[in-house]
């Protein structure tokens, strides 16, 4: 090996050392979102269920009370009140009034909170539903902005 080779393997090596050494550290200092308060969950929240059947609605208030809503496709909208609701590190549970598990077979439902969105699992004797849920307000709020943001580039025709 000449002199130029074994310089190019050395400063090869140290690169290689530098890269593997900043991708552990970038890894280390990922950054996680922290858990929300109780009270930031007093709010109404929206979704929809990740296969596109059902439209959510929850309003979770103090007290632990609330409202839950479900609407299958465009058929008729189910409003139950909850009984309860509970959240601790993360993970929420909610108890529906006794009438929820007559009328449409609801037996749990529970999930967590994953940043600023609501994961919940909605679940009967032989069937399940995950849902994505956010705050209404600012969902809503950003919709209108997109909303008007198209009809002004339409008037721009």
């Amino acid at each position: 090996m000449n002199a130029t080779t074994v310089r190019r393997f050395w400063l090869f090596t140290l690169v290689l050392v530098f890269a593997l050494l900043s991708g552990m550290h970038f890894l280390a200092a990922e950054k996680r979102a922290r858990l929300l308060t109780r009270q930031e969950l007093y709010d109404t929240w929206f979704g929809v269920t990740d296969n596109d059947l059902y439209l959510i609605r929850c309003n979770l208030s103090d007290g632990d009370k609330g409202l839950f809503a479900m609407m299958f496709l465009d058929a008729d909208i189910k409003v139950f009140k909850i009984d309860s609701w509970a959240y601790d590190k993360g993970r929420v549970s909610i108890n529906l009034e006794p009438k929820g598990l007559t009328v449409v077979g609801i037996k749990k439902v529970a999930g967590d909170i994953q940043g600023e969105m609501l994961h919940l699992l909605i679940s009967g004797k032989d069937w399940s539903q995950l849902v994505l849920l956010r705050r209404e307000g600012p969902l809503e709020k950003r919709a209108n902005l997109i909303r008007d943001a198209m009809k002004r580039q339409e008037g721009t025709k």
